[in-house]
């Protein structure tokens, strides 16, 4: 067999039990003195990508996981739960995150099961643990011979089947490594990337080039029994390939590498070898038959690009070594992910975003498992993308798929239902925080909205559209908003970017209907004090700057309409209507703050799409009329979040985009900088008073969430800021939630999930 993976043997499945660690408290004053943060490890979520386990017999029960938000993580108990792992991973990029750990692709050592080896996203490094995955070193020379290796990004890793010296790296090189100016090279949608395969010889020590050609490589699998034969899958279903040509309507791609001579050189398996769809994103060899082959074509915009009758996504077989190949399949999905099960091949599987797929006969025919609305996962969570497989080696109806939209599913009944099995494993990033309780909390990003009834210990996914929503395509995998009723905890009030609008439910997350009067996408949703049943909503165009400005992805963008402004809800989110004042119709606003006491006074900040100008407005009738305030506040700045004093409304807090914190003292009338103790050009994407010692100057408690610093405290009603950050392994903060008797604190963590904090 090909080693791209090894099996385990699973003879007891252990759930451990237990929180994920105790509440640990501290009085203000020195850092030392300073309460400690706590990694929730959820919700799930971030971008998943393999999943491998030891095989040797004394550690069969550990796996590994990578995650290109969140790096590796380990589990030991047969991947229930898992712990991350990435001493000496020092590589830190992605969008909006500069400290997320872009570990990509893992595969163990079948000689050494001591030796793992992981690759990285968008920076062109690999490394090697020894120690079974807790440390690690890196390993890369001559790969960093190439001034544009930051555009590498390694997606697969092949040991030889005979020796541990002989390692096989796949990779792809986006479209900024391979045009001559380095610019971004898009076809209709995704990026044009090319792809490298390179090899050592001695055990990482040197590595060479040995293929480079038009699509990135993936997966390599080696025939065990001549190793000189070698297979390599080029293509994913989220990138095209630099031969795509737009303006002709050509795919573009490559198929398929085979070499039998070790990879001096290579065959192309393509069309004319049966293959319709040239991306192919997962191939699996047939565990005692090296011959026959499994294949997952597909690319998101070109397999269907013309239409249904002509679509080249599926599932392939090849029973010759790759020479002719068969579609298996006939449904019009884009597959991503393939697996025959090692213990009786008879059975594989395969995986679309839509499906689980399950064969009884190797792969010829096969019966598809999925939701009526067109999703699979574990109940109140959308799986996404099966990015990869793994059989338990004795019992062919359990298998294991590591999510590309960050997660780990179980299913023990050959793919029908599935659980979740991620505790202690997120990549996740979450944009609202609602806090309703000390420990109970409800979230909304980019993996869905999740509960936690135990501050975090726990995490249930509450993706139930109703059959309206279900009926119009609604999956509730993405959410800008959540808010709830302050005096209902049980309507929650949502904003999912599938149907850009409002959603709510009377039966916490049970089950979700569509707001009427609001057909654009809230930023935020905040609910008045006072007045429980009202809520308002920022319905923010994200165009350029401003989308770049709120670390969001490109896509939402497309939600840019003249719908903008504030809108507001007086019956609990269940109808909306726009805001009337005409200095906020059609502007786009940031954030809005209610007045504590008073339920006609709104603030709202507002941005132009190009940072040319911003503004602070005050409504003091409930919206009808606004009037600029916030003298001293930069121009140019856009303010990312607003925070009231609530036992004294005339001291505000504002945190702006790389300006830090400005505090007023008159209700907003007039700012002044109160950044001293933070970090420069601080983007402060939250800002939360304590509640509990608002009234009091001398224990007053404010918290600013940076979106590349953590957390800062000021002790001194905003004069001075220190740094609040022990515990916290990644740092950028997306957002803050306080619980109403300010004795939990809560930080969503870009890439790593939801932190907490006790306070005193």
């Amino acid at each position: 067999m090909g080693y791209r993976r090894a099996w385990p043997t699973i003879a007891v499945l252990a759930i451990v039990a237990g929180s994920v660690g105790l509440f640990l408290e501290a009085g203000a004053g020195s850092q030392d003195d300073d309460p400690v943060w706590e990694r929730t490890g959820g919700p799930l979520g971030g971008l998943g990508y393999d999943i491998r386990v030891n095989f040797s017999p004394q550690l069969q029960n550990e796996w590994y996981v990578t995650d290109a938000w969140a790096g590796l993580h380990i589990s030991t108990d047969f991947g229930l739960t898992w712990f991350p792992s990435n001493e000496g991973i020092t590589t830190r990029v992605g969008a909006g995150a500069a400290d997320a750990i872009p570990v990509f692709c893992a595969t163990v050592d079948p000689h050494h099961t001591n030796i793992i080896w992981v690759g990285t996203q968008d920076s062109g490094e690999i490394f090697k643990s020894t120690d079974y995955g807790r440390t690690w070193v890196q390993k890369i020379r001559g790969i960093d011979k190439d001034p544009k290796r930051m555009y590498y990004t390694f997606r697969g890793l092949t040991v030889h089947p005979r020796t541990s010296d002989i390692v096989y790296a796949m990779a792809e090189i986006g479209s900024s490594g391979w045009t001559p100016d380095g610019s971004a090279r898009k076809g209709l949608e995704m990026d044009m990337s090319m792809g490298v395969v390179f090899k050592t010889e001695d055990g990482g020590e040197n590595w060479e080039e040995i293929w480079r050609g038009d699509s990135l490589a993936r997966y390599c699998w080696i025939n065990p029994g001549n190793p000189d034969i070698i297979y390599i899958s080029t293509g994913l279903f989220d990138r095209e390939s630099r031969n795509t040509d737009v303006d002709k309507g050509i795919a573009g791609g490559v198929g398929i590498l085979k070499s039998t001579d070790g990879g001096n050189t290579w065959k192309i398996l393509n069309e004319a070898n049966g293959l319709a769809d040239l991306y192919v994103g997962s191939l699996f060899m047939h565990p005692q038959n090296p011959n026959i082959l499994l294949a997952a074509a597909a690319q998101n915009n070109w397999s269907g690009y013309y239409g249904p009758e002509k679509f080249t996504g599926g599932v392939y077989r090849s029973e010759d070594g790759g020479e002719t190949w068969i579609r298996v399949t006939a449904q019009p999905e884009i597959f991503s992910a393939v697996e025959f099960c090692t213990s009786n091949p008879d059975i594989a599987y395969a995986g679309s975003s839509r499906a689980i797929y399950r064969s009884k006969d190797a792969g010829l025919t096969w019966e598809r498992f999925g939701r009526p609305d067109g999703t699979w996962g574990s109940p109140g969570v959308n799986a996404g993308w099966p990015i990869d497989m793994q059989c338990d080696l004795e019992d062919c109806d359990r298998v294991f798929v590591n999510n590309y939209g960050g997660g780990n599913f179980l299913s023990t009944d050959g793919g029908r239902t599935w659980e979740s099995v991620s505790q202690g494993y997120t990549g996740s990033f979450m944009y609202s925080i609602a806090v309703v309780g000390e420990s109970e909390l409800y979230v909304g990003g980019r993996s869905g909205i999740f509960h936690t009834p135990d501050a975090g210990n726990t995490w249930i996914g509450l993706s139930y559209p109703d059959a309206a929503l279900s009926k119009s395509g609604t999956r509730m995998d993405e959410l800008t908003a959540v808010a709830a009723h302050p005096k209902r905890p049980e309507r929650i009030v949502a904003a999912p970017t599938d149907i850009i609008g409002v959603i709510y439910t009377d039966n916490a997350g049970g089950s979700w209907h569509r707001a009427a009067g609001i057909n654009h996408l809230p930023l935020e949703i905040v609910s008045v004090p006072n007045r429980p049943t009202t809520f308002y909503a920022a319905v923010t165009r994200l165009p350029n700057k401003l989308r770049d400005l709120f670390g969001l992805p490109e896509r939402w963008s497309e939600y840019a309409d003249p719908g903008n402004g504030v809108y507001v809800s007086r019956d609990s989110g269940a109808s909306w209507s726009r805001v009337p004042g005409k200095e906020v119709d059609g502007a786009t606003v940031s954030t809005i703050a209610m007045h504590p006491h008073d339920p006609n006074v709104i603030y709202a900040a507002t941005v132009e799409g190009t940072l040319e100008r911003s503004a602070l407005l005050r409504s003091v009738d409930a919206g009808e009329r606004w009037a600029v305030i916030g003298s001293g506040l930069p121009e140019k700045i856009g303010i990312r979040s607003l925070a009231i004093n609530p036992a004294n409304p005339a001291i505000m807090f504002a945190g702006l985009h790389g300006r830090g914190v400005y505090r007023s003292t008159d209700g907003g009338l007039t700012f002044a900088p109160s950044s001293n103790g933070l970090g420069p050009e601080a983007i402060i994407t939250s800002v939360k008073i304590n509640p509990k010692w608002a009234g009091n100057p001398r224990k007053s408690r404010i918290y600013a969430g940076d979106h590349r610093n953590g957390v800062y405290v000021s002790e001194d009603g905003g004069a001075t800021w220190r740094s609040l950050v022990k515990g916290m392994v990644h740092k950028t903060v997306n957002t803050l939630g306080i619980s109403p008797d300010g004795s939990m604190l809560y930080a969503s963590i870009h890439g790593d999930g939801i932190y907490r904090m006790r306070l005193r």
